[in-house]
């Protein structure tokens, strides 16, 4: 394992939240199931992802929804990146 990850989230709007679940896929092979709950904005939405078993992080996602920010812990491995303007 290398510490590399990848996630599809599969969510849902409703006048200004978000709501849905999420799958962390480790490099290992492991799948994580994780819920997401976030706020939507005409710029910015962002996401809490969740897990009983391996903490939370922040998503913060453009107007087009690409990945802008992700902040957190996730396994004991702290999260920080920013997208470069």
């Amino acid at each position: 394992m290398d510490g590399s990850w990848s996630i599809e989230l599969n969510v849902a709007t409703t006048n200004k939240s978000i709501r849905g679940s999420a799958i962390v896929t480790l490099s290992s092979g492991r799948v994580v199931p994780m819920a997401v709950r976030g706020t939507y904005g005409k710029r910015v939405s962002r996401l809490r992802v969740s897990s009983a078993s391996g903490g939370n992080f922040f998503v913060g996602l453009d107007a087009a929804s690409n990945f802008k920010s992700v902040s957190g812990r996730f396994f004991g491995q702290r999260l920080f990146w920013h997208a470069q303007p």
